[in-house]
């Protein structure tokens, strides 16, 4: 009975969880508990989207999880069939000798574990020798294993750096409510029996809280554990569905709840923040909290753009660890956990809990009642799947196994060619997943040496990771050695590296052996991180697996059956996001990303509602612009750049090293701006190297977007200098020619017009016409790897000549110093000329020349003989151009003034006004002299206080900062205040601008004074950004960071400063409450705060509408983008995709006839694209089908059927979709009227202006008849230009809501004048809805007559063909028919006028069935006897069969008496009604 009951309560348990909660809703409304039904509601509002979303995973077939095994193969030997197991006895048995007792106990091949160091250092690590190895103590043997030896030397290291036992195991009953009242009831845990719910219901008493927190405090304390510690349920799941091998299961352990909380707390957070606290926490490491999986691939991606780019040997070695949390041995792990601060205790009592594991087995048959355990020998090791501490734990081993493999020098060392930033990255590491990376950009390194260098890091990897427990996978690992050849005409190419045995790598086991790995083309695309990349850029595969994931999906989603708006809610929510995926590192053109998925939206359309037919701009136009809305590839791949350009660019991260290298190497390889983004895209695209950047500058371009980049120092240095390319292309050389220029340019490494010319500035450096051998610099720089043939050199040359021919003025003096080395200095002595020397400068050496003595050169006075080699050199004289005379003799061509010596800046107003951006500080006033902002620093009493303002009704754009910075013992203030212009406009924006600017000066006293310590002390009455900039992290700003720009800017710049920071909450508006008597009662950063209020809001107050101030970077912004004039804050995506999207959809707008350029520019497309983004999805797809024309008008459906094209209204002119708009039919223009009387009284609820309003009303009312000129003929000038411009736009597409630009600046003036407090935004989207549904009124108008089922056009039609047939029966009258069946010709069939002639069609189905029946009965009298019996009884019984059938179906009784003939069909039809 129980068992009935359980199972009936499962189907029906929904119902009756629904009655419960809208009963205690009930109740707690009753009691007016407002908490309490807030809370309900939220339980309610959580089921049911959860219900929804199970529903949609289940259409999309994603109930097909892994689950419980039922049946497990293993393998066979000698390459067998696998041997199945379907028992509970032989799978679990099958499970635990593969699991269990192979590889949980795979960590032993660790050398710590085997020989003496077991003795030494038992399991745990918590002997004497083992704290040894951490005071960095211990005496290694010779015998010692290296690779473990480094580790042991890189634990002593950490722990000099991070206090011993730093991380407290004490859990305070306060955490451990606060983290159990956040954790999920239904998670599975305890073997026990002690469930999560045990301890949620717990954490909301303070007594059993404290029991909990106390009783596992002691045991982290003690390094002791309860024995249930030691009882876990080991959960296999099907790593991939229906793979059921055991070795490919995946094995999680539940682990006791309040046993796993504890790791979770010791190891996941509280050891995690001493790895970051202290800098531990590695740059390669891409699982970090705040980091993303395809920022390593993107990571990858870059470092392959920078090696083609700079054309330097290179290699790059993926080497997965076999089953990484299970490998780990105890010992390692301890000793790692320890020197990041976790006391041996905590580390004790959960590797022992570990080791002394008893693992039962949960499978389909169920949970087990036998478990495997370790043996005395030999225990459990790893750190177990499913084990809050096992993330944790693998990345401090990852980490520790890094430091040591960087300290032998192994990785990628980088240098920017400009900037001289330099990197230093071993890798990139995702869990298990790993990257080894190599290349020297600090040498000149051959093809053979980078493949030796990969070799060694790959071994040393390898045995690092040995020495941890661990194991590389063969299989799964593969490398890519990566050289360039160059072709006769000067053009490189890959190296087919993979051709050669020499090249072949080898990855090292545990039992000594090496295996080699695969060894991939350039051009083999490999998945890592589930993005595909390739050295060679080429992103075909990618392409094809976002068509291959994008197809899978459809053919799910076809088999689910979705509804119209559900399937257009998961192409955003599901299939996007799936298919999406890793877009930010596609190389693939615009074009290419335009065209890979159109097959998956043609098959998409048709099942949310729109023809698969369509013109193919429609499928990827935003559905803001009246397109279908599908997602467009090349857009969403654009705003994915840019996201991460703005995010990493100029930071100190992994990504923003390896981006500012590849932009370098964009500008030294363009040769013609700092700002290559900003440069055509068309023009000069063939010069550089296929990269990332190129590709974002290609997208940037189509769009004409603004990326402006700040931080690259590289400047003409002499007076009248200029880019040499730029005078190649204005001298005229074809696109051909200067291609081969370019090349010669940069193997010669030349940048700038005054490089090609000698000191004296009036003509060419010889040297510069004769090619530079490989290894001499004659730049500071480091240029890409060209090597032209000699034959361009002939034309290199003849350019120069022609350059220096047509010079009408030279380069004059240096104003600072170049790139270019002037090897030759002339150190003249006016006072003795035979102490006048030339110096011949060779890095950290010289030689000295002096007036040459020697007989032939007596009457020579330019002749100078070396006299010394190699003394150090000096860096004195006039830098000069010499000639070579003799071997030993030089002759001075010419000279000039070195570049003067750059001066420090002797106060903080030199450093603002040298970082430009008066802007900011156009109102800055200081009271007392400029050295008291360093002395209140240095004596810590310098206050700075900030506010910020936003008026929204005044400025909608605009906000505003006031600062002040202030010394509390008086010594002088410094007083500012801006506004800024923005689209991210708001109060939280202003008060970061404020904190902005105190760090922007305290940065620039800290520029004039370079050591100055003390500490300053800034005040906000705004927690959060006080909060947010306090507590930036130290490399890059977080995703989708709100007010990125402004964050990111303190983070590059202001990181550093020598003196700390202090940030203090005030409370604002204190002054509101008191009388003005006692302000000054208030604390001195309140009276200030409430100042800096005043002042903020004074900045907003003073503008004029017509005078608003421009949007520009910030001082020491590294990096901006700007879309149409709007500076990007954070995240891009809605503007970018507005922007691009509005661009495409003028485009194809003009190609397709729906709106010319000039009307399409007219339509306020702003609150368009608001107002479709806003309402429900299908009445977006009805708006797109009506705009485009693709609506199933009947002219539509006529090209494909043999429908009439007359409209079903008035039946006089073709249904059209303009038609629908236009119909005079009566009911039709009574209906719009209706609706517009319904706009109209909306406009004058929502204070429309009265002549705008009157405007609008006419214009609709007219139908097209009336021009908004005629109606506005004798209106304000205001509605004459309102009235032009809506006239362009058209009447039909006015009433499909585009209206004009000019009606909201109308509206808003309105406001203005009014004083209301409404915004114009939901005004004018309110009146787009409006007008839009209008138009939507007359399609519903429309559907009802044809579609109704009474007096529609499809129903009058068939009606018609009923009747004709009725009639046509009636006439046969009783022939055909049998005598049973004649009654039918006495039923009362109604009028079908004002039926929908479902009865008429019974009447007609069951005569033409008796006819039927009357037919056969003749046709087989005049058969043989035999026959007509057979006949009779097979063909005389199926017509009644028939006929009851249809009888019972509708109700009635075809073969009743004739009292019921009469009401033969009148139970159906009361019934159906």
């Amino acid at each position: 009975m129980c068992k009935e009951k359980c199972k009936y309560f499962r189907r029906h348990g929904k119902k009756y969880r629904s009655k419960h909660l809208h009963e205690r809703l009930k109740k707690a409304q009753d009691r007016a508990d407002d908490e309490a039904e807030k809370r309900i509601l939220a339980i309610i509002q959580r089921e049911k989207d959860r219900s929804f979303w199970r529903r949609l995973n289940y259409a999309l077939g994603k109930h097909k999880r892994s689950r419980g095994v039922r049946v497990v193969h293993s393998e066979a030997e000698f390459g067998a069939d696998p041997i199945e197991h379907n028992t509970k006895a032989a799978v679990e048995e099958a499970i635990w000798k593969e699991i269990h007792k192979k590889r949980f106990f795979l960590a032993e091949e660790a050398p710590i574990c085997q020989g003496n160091l077991r003795g030494e250092f038992g399991y745990s690590a918590v002997t004497s020798p083992a704290k040894a190895v951490l005071n960095g103590t211990y005496d290694y043997s010779e015998d010692f294993d290296e690779a473990t030896k480094e580790i042991c030397q890189e634990c002593a290291r950490i722990r000099l750096s991070i206090p011993t036992r730093s991380v407290n195991t004490v859990i305070e009953r306060e955490r451990w409510q606060q983290r159990w009242g956040r954790a999920k009831e239904e998670t599975s845990s305890s073997e026990s029996g002690l469930h999560m719910g045990h301890y949620k219901a717990g954490a909301q008493c303070d007594f059993i809280s404290h029991l909990h927190a106390l009783f596992t405090s002691v045991a982290l304390r003690r390094g002791t554990s309860p024995t249930r510690w030691s009882r876990g349920l080991s959960v296999m799941l099907e790593k991939m569905f229906g793979c059921t091998l055991v070795k490919k299961l995946r094995s999680i352990l539940l682990m006791e709840a309040d046993f796993n909380f504890a790791n979770k707390e010791i190891y996941g957070i509280r050891m995690m923040d001493n790895v970051r606290k202290y800098g531990f926490m590695a740059e390669e490491i891409f699982s970090e909290k705040g980091r993303m999986a395809d920022d390593g691939s993107l990571a990858k991606t870059l470092f392959y753009d920078v090696t083609r780019q700079a054309r330097i040997p290179a290699a790059l070695a993926s080497v997965d660890a076999a089953q990484c949390y299970d490998r780990v041995a105890h010992a390692i792990a301890s000793l790692v956990f320890q020197a990041f601060g976790v006391p041996e205790e905590a580390v004790q009592s959960m590797l022992e809990s570990i080791q002394d594991m008893k693992y039962f087995l949960r499978t389909a048959f169920g949970d087990s009642t036998d478990f495997a355990g370790s043996t005395i020998q030999v225990k459990f090791q790893g750190l177990c799947q499913g084990n809050g501490a096992a993330p944790a734990g693998w990345a401090v081993v990852s980490i520790t196994i890094l430091n040591a493999h960087k300290r032998k020098g192994h990785g990628a060392k980088f240098v920017c060619p400009i900037s001289k930033l330099r990197g230093h990255l071993a890798a990139i590491l995702y869990v298990d997943d790993c990257d080894l990376l190599h290349i020297d950009m600090e040498g000149q390194e051959s093809t053979h040496e980078a493949h030796e260098a990969m070799q060694e890091s790959v071994m040393n990897w390898g045995q690092l990771l040995i020495a941890t427990g661990g194991s590389l996978k063969p299989e799964k690992c593969f490398y890519h050695l990566i050289s360039f050849d160059w072709r006769g005409d000067g053009t490189w190419k890959y190296s087919k590296n993979e051709q050669e045995e020499e090249f072949d790598l080898a990855v090292p086991l545990p039992d000594g052996s090496r295996v080699h790995i695969e060894h991939a083309s350039v051009d083999a695309a490999k998945e890592t991180l589930g993005i595909y990349t390739c050295p060679s850029g080429c992103s075909k595969e990618t392409r094809k697996q976002m068509v291959a994931k994008g197809q899978q999906w459809i053919d799910n989603a076809k088999n689910g059956k979705l509804q119209r708006r559900n399937l257009w809610f998961l192409l955003d929510k599901s299939f996007w996001p799936k298919v999406s995926y890793g877009l930010c590192c596609n190389l693939s053109s615009f074009g290419d990303l335009s065209r890979c998925l159109q097959k998956q939206w043609y098959q998409i359309l048709p099942m949310g509602g729109i023809k698969r037919s369509v013109k193919k701009g429609i499928r990827q136009t935003s559905r803001g612009f009246y397109g279908a809305g599908c997602p467009h590839p090349g857009v969403e791949c654009l705003v994915a750049q840019a996201n991460k350009l703005l995010m990493h660019y100029g930071c100190q991260s992994s990504l923003g090293l390896k981006l500012q290298m590849s932009m370098e190497l964009l500008v030294t390889e363009l040769g013609i701006s700092l700002q290559p983004l900003q440069e055509s895209y068309r023009r000069y695209s063939c010069f550089v190297t296929n990269s990332w950047l190129k590709t974002l500058w290609e997208k940037v371009d189509m769009f004409d977007f603004s990326i402006e980049v700040n931080n690259i120092q590289l400047k003409p240095p002499r007076q009248g200098d200029e880019w040499l390319m730029v005078k190649f292309w204005e001298i005229g050389f074809d696109t051909e020619d200067l291609l081969i220029l370019n090349r010669v340019r940069i193997h010669q490494q030349v940048v700038f017009l005054s490089d090609v010319m000698d000191a004296g500035g009036r003509k060419l450096d010889k040297k510069y016409l004769k090619k530079r051998s490989q290894g001499e610099n004659w730049s500071t720089l480091r240029f890409p790897v060209e090597r032209p043939p000699r034959a361009h050199f002939e034309m290199w040359k003849e350019a120069l000549l022609a350059i220096a021919a047509g010079i009408d003025v030279r380069v004059r003096d240096f104003t600072l110093d170049g790139h270019k080395i002037w090897d030759w200095r002339l150190d003249e002595d006016d006072e003795n000329i035979a102490r006048t020397r030339l110096l011949h400068i060779k890095g950290e050496v010289m030689d000295v020349y002096t007036m040459s003595q020697l007989d032939q050169f007596v009457n020579r006075h330019n002749r100078w003989t070396r006299m010394s080699l190699d003394v150090p050199a000096e860096d004195v004289g006039y830098i000069c151009s010499v000639k070579k005379v003799t071997e030993d003799t030089m002759a001075v061509l010419s000279k000039s003034e070195p570049p003067p010596t750059p001066t420090p800046p002797d106060t903080f107003f030199d450093v603002l006004n040298e970082w430009g951006c008066e802007w900011m500080w156009g109102s800055l006033r200081l009271q007392g002299d400029e050295g008291w902002l360093a002395e209140s620093i240095a004596d810590n009493s310098m206050m700075a206080v900030t506010d910020g303002s936003f008026i929204k009704e005044l400025f909608p754009n605009i906000n505003s900062a006031a600062f002040v910075l202030v010394c509390t013992k008086g010594r002088g203030r410094l007083i500012g205040a801006f506004p800024e212009q923005t689209i991210a406009a708001c109060a939280y924006r202003g008060e970061l601008l404020g904190i902005l600017a105190i760090h922007l000066i305290l940065l620039s006293v800290n520029k004039v004074n370079p050591t100055l310590a003390g500490s300053a002390h800034i005040y906000s009455d705004c927690l959060g950004a006080l909060s947010r900039v306090e507590h930036l992290p130290p490399h890059k700003i977080p995703t989708r960071c709100r007010h990125s720009d402004i964050l990111k800017t303190i983070l590059v710049n202001c990181s550093d400063l020598t003196f700390r920071r202090y940030f203090s909450h005030v409370s604002a508006h204190q002054d509101d409450d008191i009388a003005p008597s006692e302000f000054n009662s208030l604390s001195l950063e309140s009276r200030w705060n409430c100042a800096m209020d005043f002042g903020a809001k004074s900045e907003i107050w003073k503008l004029q509408p017509d005078d608003l101030p421009d949007q520009q970077p910030f001082p020491l912004e590294p990096i901006c983008m700007f879309v149409r004039e709007e500076k990007m804050t954070s995240d891009t995506g809605h503007h970018i995709r507005f922007n691009a999207h509005k661009d495409l959809a003028r485009d194809f707008y003009e190609d397709y006839g729906v709106l010319t350029p000039g009307q399409f520019d007219e339509v306020d497309w702003d609150h368009v694209y608001e107002t479709l983004h806003g309402v429900p999805r299908m009445f977006q797809v009805w708006a797109c089908k009506q705009v485009m024309d693709i609506a199933p008008t009947f002219y539509n459906l006529s090209k494909y059927t043999d429908q009439d094209k007359k409209c079903p209204s008035c039946n006089c002119k073709v249904e059209t979709c303009a038609h629908i708009l236009e119909c005079e039919e009566e009911g039709r223009v009574e209906a719009m009227n209706l609706t517009i009387d319904m706009l109209e009284l909306w406009m004058i609820q929502e204070q429309t202006d009265p002549g705008l309003q009157d405007c609008i009303i006419q214009y609709a009312r007219g139908r097209g008849g009336t021009t908004m000129g005629e109606i506005c003929e004798d209106k304000h000038e205001k509605y004459h230009h309102f009235a032009v411009s809506q006239d362009k736009i058209g009447w039909r597409r006015f009433m499909e809501g585009m209206i004009s630009k000019e009606c909201a600046e109308i509206q808003q003036q309105w406001f203005q004048h009014c004083a209301a407090k409404r915004t114009i935004k939901r005004w004018t989207t309110s009146l787009i809805t409006r007008l839009l549904e209008i138009t939507h009124g007359q399609w519903l108008y429309r559907n009802v007559q044809v579609h109704d089922s009474v007096a529609g056009a499809k129903a009058s039609l068939r009606k018609e063909e009923i009747q004709m047939e009725i009639e046509t029966h009636q006439e046969l009258g009783e022939e055909g028919l049998l005598e049973e069946d004649k009654y039918l010709l006495e039923v009362n069939l109604e009028d079908l006028e004002t039926t929908n002639g479902e009865r008429q069609e019974y009447w007609l189905l069951a005569i033409r069935a008796a006819r039927e029946a009357c037919r056969l009965r003749r046709t087989r009298e005049n058969a043989s006897a035999a026959e007509n019996s057979n006949g009779d009884e097979l063909y005389m019984a199926s017509p009644p069969r028939l006929t009851r059938r249809i009888s019972r179906g509708r109700g009635s009784n075809l073969g009743s008496s004739n009292d019921g003939h009469a009401n033969l069909f009148g139970e159906a039809d009361e019934s159906h009604n």
